[in-house]
């Protein structure tokens, strides 16, 4: 907060007392930005300074004065005349003005130097002798387009020296006339401080060095060599481009980690565990070593004779899906939009081409702010679609884009006054201005023309449930790639938007007729020229046409920008705001093609999608702008122009702005050779940096007066932008950023302690802008738990209401006590068998929280009324006064009635001899999970529904045989339709009853403790069934109770319900569930499903990710969904500390898998979706060959660094009927017709074998920290699952798994289970999932190799996925200097392999450095091919 304030007060004292500060800074010339104008002329209004020079300094017109060379030869007329020269223009010291005319001299001292400055060179004109009569000299400066000459001397006698001094940024053309006869005319392309003679003769012949008319020969030579003025330019770009490319050599090459590794052994320290995880931004890790990787580590040379091993120093890794947690590439590019904006302001060095043009054409310095322009329009996109998602209202949203609108344009207004506060004569525009009034109209457009399902690439929404089951992958605009092909549109992302483009095209309309069509005062309609000189003087008035008299009409003179880049070649006289009103609207357009690119990004998701679109608009948009110049750039019928802003500018602009992104995305994004550093840290900061670099831009140290040399600006420019890199890094790392400063988090939450945040944002920096969101959902998490410790006793006695809510036995008196939460009812009764369904015999009675209570007593015989295993119901009265019939929420055993299709509730109370009771303890929490995916009901050969018995029995010990140290059990929350996978859920207290009770449950979990299995549930709390009278839909007779009530609880794709997470009662609800299940049936953790759904108010529909931390900190995330979350996991942590949970997401949010301390979910894993949408798409849509190595690898590591994931390489969805497992991918028909080992071997069966091991193992082992794989799938089952349903003749023949193919000896499938529980028992052995040192040496894509390192004992993979090739002799890199055994092959025998190598083959590592490791040896690579080898 400190921090905070002192930033504010030392930005408010100096735009408020500017005036009596000392000028430090050395001035600069025309700018990029007029706004940041330092014009000598504005700043020597503030500084003191002697009369003369002021007057000089403050002058419109500078004057020539001809004389003769010695005082007897000259007359009075000569001494007197004088000649305007208009025009100047002021960069150092008031030197460099176009043409500065000297006295005459004799011909006897040209060779006399003169002190030049900077961009000056002299042209002494000598009149030969031979000629007699008087020369007049004329100059026209080239760049002064369609201008007439302008007279610089008269009366030019032979034997005389004319010494012009000249602004070598400009050329010329000199014509001297003799009478009106004779004349010759040259051509001046001058250098700096170079001195030259022009020789005037009387025309005798032609020269190759002169140029005449009739009469006349001018012949120009070289007196004194010119300076190169490009000399400092090279040598500073060549400086930078090797420390660009020393900065990209270092990131790939983890110099910077090697030097700390190498410090660490140098000087025997060793980091506490917590600081190995460092972070220097290189979130795309290089491709040299674990590319894409979020386990990146660094080996050094060891530096002691120990030769012990550090821990690894780690980067941060990107997540899941998107494939960037940030569009590095976009805050990369407005970084360095920015810092070329900060060159130019300070001057760049001198150099014309970092100046403004004089009017038409296009200079760097043009180029600058457009650039901005375009990234607002494309960020406005991510914006403005989150705040959709969430179902923010447009008048929200237009308020909000109105306040942001006004306060950037005050920003901008306040900033014109921090040289002189004189409100008479202010500028009112300025590049904020501009830039608050573009977005102004862009973001009103958008909000009032947008939907959020605009934003989608589907014609149609899927509102079918899919036979009531949800996919466990989310659709997504952008990564949908399961059961339902994606529509690909060419058009789509501009055919959804048609308001929006009407829009924008009726007011660029506007613009055209208005500049072409409306004539003014005495200025033709279409007049785009500077005024002043052009054309001859003949508009001099008319500077900027239509759209500068607009600006004078409105604002008056007074209000706009004094000093043109016009008055210096053209001499135009009104004042021109280059930041003008009519400008707005072409610079409205190109904001609106950086909304087209945000829309692409936003759209598709794949890089060539992306690509091919940014490169088209590119090239498109570029052409046209050069189109609508003629090709010629400064003329045409509509040449490019900054000052106005014309479209062609617009359109030029923007192509550069397409391209350079599109460069950018492909060097950072894609390819990874860059991670942005430093320009992402200005970009991520850019609006404070800007404002600050205006604010400090005369004051030491940022700048200072220095000689005035190019070399001298260029060092000051240059160092003016590394002081800004240096303050934009420090703002970074310090946390202090403009939103925070502006809104700073206010009231409890901006108080609130987050333990460990320091920690998490040392591991991510790219958080710390959301520093205040993370500790307001903190705060919430806290706040919550203060009122339950308040309000419920605590976190223990809340979550233990299913001990006291539903049907619950006084044990001493046996009197049945009944209590239900259902607000909305106007009554309730309870009936069943035990009363013969009387409907109003036992009344409840509620409470003021809508809680309803009712006592029944023990019958005479003093036994409980209602008996175990009879059926029960609620009866309640709805608010329209209906009677309908409920299922008790906390039912703990329901079975679905005999003649009816909805279930019933069961009293659940064994007697004492038949509850069961636990044996075995349960195992601690573990690391390295690999985990049995496995659905009871299917658990079986037989045509029926499997039991838990037959679980418990047959299935475990084929789960412990394959080597799986952990059990994840589906669908046993009760579901009434059996085909929802269990996703459907009605009963949330009741373990399904089609496999058996619930105390048969509790014998299978103990059994698999016995053996030292973890027990996970797939817990679903992300939504329920819509069911009614057997569901929670509709409880007490309203569309609320447990639910939203109006659109926020309804899943449109799933067609089910979603819970107010924050209402006390569901909260109760669901946290006592997670108990129950814990406690009751000692499950040891859960997999909670749905996750992405409930974080996002989309549910994650037609929600693409493009990557930005915007999305999942801005209005499109449930924070309550959070906070639930947050709270889940509190309860399992705190009560059942040894509990694990994996969360089903896919969108890669961040801290969802960080602890609660760090302002986390709290999470221990998270799925690894990305990973079988991608091996289906290559088996389904690319062929062997075109495997890309690289991509392949990237999605395996593509992760958040520090947040562990399960991999899995296929899914259950896959192994629906309708779609296709890796197998049926793999084999196809022939997994019917030739797996016997008596079949033909064909090349199907082949290539199926080898890529099933080789798929299995490279996600396994590069995937994540777990393994998860689906019961069937280890052994390529034949068949897939198609549950009991009317279309199927409610057959059971698919809905089973077949595990005797599995041992079948006369069967491949055996082959495929041995390599399953091989790979098992490799991992237990040497723990690489556990491991965090992981490093790909090699990815080659035409050999079709991978290589890496992961785990104990030197553990090395290899793969090779060409079809035809193998490779003998092959060197690998290796860690370790040792020797290495094969400890597994796919292509031995026991796996059904070709046995091609010897695997008893002893490989020693040479001392020869090969893919960046120490050490390698040379091996024999089969083609398709997965071998592991491990030091002996």
């Amino acid at each position: 907060m400190k921090t905070k304030l002192a930033l504010i007060s030392l930005i408010q004292l100096f735009l408020l007392h500017s005036s009596i500060s000392v000028q430090l800074g050395h001035e600069v010339g025309s700018t990029s930005m007029d706004s940041t104008h330092y014009d000598r002329r504005i700043i020597h209004q503030r500084c003191s300074l002697n009369n003369n020079d002021g007057k000089d300094l403050n002058r419109a017109s500078f004057w020539a004065t001809v004389r003769s060379p010695s005082p007897s030869t000259m007359n009075s007329t000569n001494q007197t005349q004088l000649l305007p020269f208009r025009r100047q223009l002021i960069i150092n010291n008031g030197e460099d003005r176009l043409v500065t005319r000297s006295p005459s001299s004799n011909a006897t001292n040209t060779n006399q130097s003169t002190l030049l400055g900077i961009d000056q060179a002299t042209v002494d004109i000598i009149v030969d002798n031979q000629i007699s009569g008087n020369l007049t000299v004329y100059v026209l400066v080239n760049e002064c387009l369609d201008c007439p000459y302008e007279v610089i001397a008269q009366d030019l006698s032979s034997s005389q020296v004319l010494n012009l001094t000249l602004n070598t940024k400009y050329t010329y053309r000199i014509r001297i006339e003799l009478g009106n006869t004779s004349s010759c005319l040259e051509t001046l392309n001058l250098y700096e401080h170079g001195e030259y003679t022009l020789n005037v003769q009387q025309s005798t012949g032609s020269a190759s060095n002169s140029t005449s008319d009739t009469g006349l020969k001018c012949t120009l030579t070289t007196s004194r060599v010119a300076n190169n003025v490009y000399t400092p330019l090279i040598v500073a770009g060549v400086i930078l481009l090797a420390l660009f490319i020393f900065c990209i050599f270092a990131q790939r090459m983890k110099l910077r980690e090697y030097l700390i590794n190498l410090k660490n052994r140098c000087f025997n320290h060793v980091p506490p565990q917590e600081s190995t995880h460092s972070y220097d931004l290189q979130t795309c890790p290089p491709v040299t070593t674990l590319c894409q990787s979020g386990i990146d580590t660094v080996n050094t040379a060891e530096c002691n004779a120990n030769g012990s091993k550090l821990p690894p120093i780690h980067k941060v890794s990107q997540v899941i899906v998107p494939r960037s947690k940030r569009l590095l590439s976009l805050d990369a590019f407005r970084g360095v939009a920015l810092i070329a904006m900060i060159f130019v302001n300070y001057g760049g060095g001198g150099y014309a081409q970092f100046q403004h043009s004089s009017w038409h054409g296009i200079t760097i310095a043009d180029a600058v702010f457009p650039l901005f322009v375009w990234i607002l329009g494309a960020s406005s996109v991510f914006s403005i679609k989150n705040a959709f998602d969430k179902g923010v209202s447009k008048r929200t949203l237009l308020m909000k884009v109105a306040m942001r609108t006004l306060k950037l344009f005050i920003i901008g207004f306040v900033l014109n006054t921090r040289f002189k506060v004189d409100l008479n004569h202010v500028r009112i525009l300025g590049v904020l201005q501009r830039f608050a009034l573009v977005y102004g109209v862009v973001g009103t457009i958008e909000v009032l023309c947008t939907r959020s399902r605009q934003y989608s690439l589907t014609a149609n929404l899927n509102n079918n449930n899919n036979n009531g089951k949800h996919t466990s992958t989310m659709t997504t605009t952008t990564v949908k790639t399961g059961r339902t092909k994606r529509v690909t549109t060419v058009f789509r992302d501009i055919s959804n938007f048609p308001l929006q483009w009407l829009s924008i095209l009726g007011l660029t309309t506007i613009w055209i007729l208005v500049v072409y069509l409306v004539p003014f005062e005495n200025c033709p309609a279409g007049y785009l020229g500077p005024g002043g000189l052009h054309e001859n003087g003949k508009y001099e008035n008319c500077t900027g046409g239509i759209t500068g008299y607009i600006d004078r009409f409105v604002l008056t003179d007074e209000h706009l920008y004094q000093y043109p880049t016009c008055q210096l070649v053209y001499g135009c006289k009104p004042p021109f705001d280059s930041e003008n009103l009519l400008g707005v609207i072409p610079t409205i357009f190109l904001a609106y093609l950086g909304v087209q690119a945000g829309r692409i990004l936003v759209m598709y998701q794949t890089d060539v999608d992306r690509l091919i679109r940014l490169v088209t608009w590119g090239i498109f948009t570029l052409a046209i702008g050069i189109g609508l110049t003629s090709g010629t750039l400064d003329s045409g019928p509509m040449p490019l122009n900054k000052n106005l802003w014309t479209l062609s500018f617009s359109f030029f602009t923007a192509g550069l702005a397409f391209l350079g992104f599109a460069i950018m995305y492909i060097v950072i994004d894609k390819l990874k050779w860059w991670n942005g550093t430093p320009f992402q840290y200005l970009g991520t900061n850019s609006i404070l940096i800007y404002m600050a670099h205006i604010v400090f831009a005369t004051y030491f140290p940022v700048q200072w007066t220095v000689a005035n040399t190019h070399a001298a600006h260029l060092a000051m420019a240059l160092w003016g932008c590394i002081f800004w890199i240096i303050i934009a890094y420090i703002f970074f790392k310090k946390r202090v950023f403009l939103c925070r400063i502006i809104q700073p988090t206010t009231g409890e939450a901006a108080n609130v302690v987050v333990p460990q945040l320091d920690h998490l944002l040392k591991l991510d920096p790219y958080l710390a802008p959301y520093e205040d969101e993370i500790r307001r959902r903190y705060y919430v998490f806290q706040k919550l738990l203060k009122q339950l410790e308040k309000e419920e006793q605590g976190i223990d006695i809340f979550t233990s209401a299913y001990k006291h809510f539903g049907i619950q036995v006084n044990r001493q008196t046996n009197e049945i006590n009944i209590t239900e939460w259902a607000p909305g009812a106007k009554a309730m009764y309870i009936h069943g068998d035990f009363n013969n369904w009387r409907e109003k015999q036992y009344p409840f009675t509620r409470d003021q929280w809508g809680v309803w209570r009712v006592a029944i007593p023990p019958l005479l015989d003093g036994s409980t009324t209602i008996k175990h295993g009879q059926a029960v119901k609620l009866l309640i009265e709805t608010p329209d006064g209906q009677l309908v019939t409920r299922l008790c929420p906390w039912s703990r055993y329901v079975q679905k009635a005999e003649k009816a299709n909805v279930y019933h509730g069961v009293y659940y109370d064994p007697p004492a001899d038949q509850v069961y009771q636990f044996k075995y303890s349960q195992p601690k929490k573990r690391e390295r999970l690999k985990i049995y995916e496995a659905h009871v009901g299917i658990s079986s050969s037989e045509e029926a529904i499997a039991t838990y018995e037959n679980f418990r029995l047959n299935v475990i010990p084929r789960i412990i045989k394959q080597g799986y140290n952990t059990i994840q059990l589906m669908a046993i929350m009760e579901h009434p339709y059996y085909a929802s996978f269990g996703y459907q859920v009605t009963s949330f207290y009741a373990p399904s009853s089609r496999y058996g009770t619930s105390e048969e449950l509790k014998a299978l979990i103990d059994e698999a403790h016995k053996h030292g299995l973890t027990v996970l549930l797939d817990l679903v709390h992300s939504h329920s069934c819509k069911n009614v009278e057997d569901g929670l839909n509709m409880f007490d007779g309203t569309a609320g109770c447990f639910f939203h009530d109006n659109a926020r609880g309804h899943h449109s794709l799933w067609d089910s319900r979603c819970f107010n997470y924050m209402e006390r009662e569901v909260m109760r609800f669901l946290l006592s569930n997670i108990r129950y299940w814990l406690e009751e049936f000692k499950f040891d953790g859960f997999r909670f499903d749905g996750v992405s759904s409930m974080l996002y108010h989309s549910h994650g529909i037609n929600h693409s990710f493009s990557g930005t931390y915007d999305e999942y900190f801005g209005l499109a995330t449930d924070t309550d969904s959070f906070n639930y979350l947050q709270l889940a996991n509190y309860v399992s942590q705190t009560l059942f500390p040894e509990s694990i949970t994996i969360a089903e997401e896919v969108s890669g949010m961040p801290t969802l898998c960080r602890p609660l301390a760090e302002g986390g979910a709290g999470f221990d894993y998270r799925l690894a979706m990305a990973i079988p949408d991608v091996w289906i798409k290559l088996l389904k849509e690319k062929k062997d060959e075109e495997w890309h190595m690289g991509n392949i690898s990237w999605t395996l590591t593509n992760r958040r660094w520090s947040e562990n994931n399960i991999a899995y390489a296929e899914s259950h969805d896959q192994a629906l009927v309708g779609d296709k497992t890796i197998s049926h991918w793999l084999f196809d028909d022939q997994i019917y017709t030739h797996m016997s080992i008596f079949a033909e071997r064909t090349s199907v069966i082949e290539r199926g074998l080898a890529l099933h091991k080789m798929i299995r193992l490279l996600t396994y082992g590069l995937g994540g920290e777990g393994w998860l794989n689906f019961e069937g799938n280890e052994f390529g089952h034949p068949e897939w699952l198609d549950f009991p349903r009317a279309g199927n003749k409610e057959s059971y023949k698919y809905a089973r798994r077949l595990f005797h193919l599995s041992a079948d000896e006369t069967l491949r499938y055996k082959y495929l289970n041995e390599w399953d529980r091989a790979m098992n028992s490799l991992e237990e052995e040497y723990q690489w999932l556990s491991a965090k040192d992981t490093f790909i040496s090699r990815r080659i894509e035409a050999d079709k190799i991978i290589v890496f390192e992961r785990g104990q004992r030197g553990l090395l993979f290899i793969f090779n996925f060409h079809e035809r090739k193998s490779f003998d002799d092959y060197r690998i890199g290796c860690g370790h200097n040792g020797k290495y055994k094969i400890v597994l092959s796919s292509d031995a025998k026991s796996f059904d392999g070709p046995d091609r190598i010897d695997e008893k083959h002893i490989f020693s590592a040479e001392n020869i450095m090969w893919d960046e490791r120490q050490f390698s040896f040379q091996i024999t690579i089969p083609n398709r091919i997965a071998l592991v080898l491990a030091l002996t």
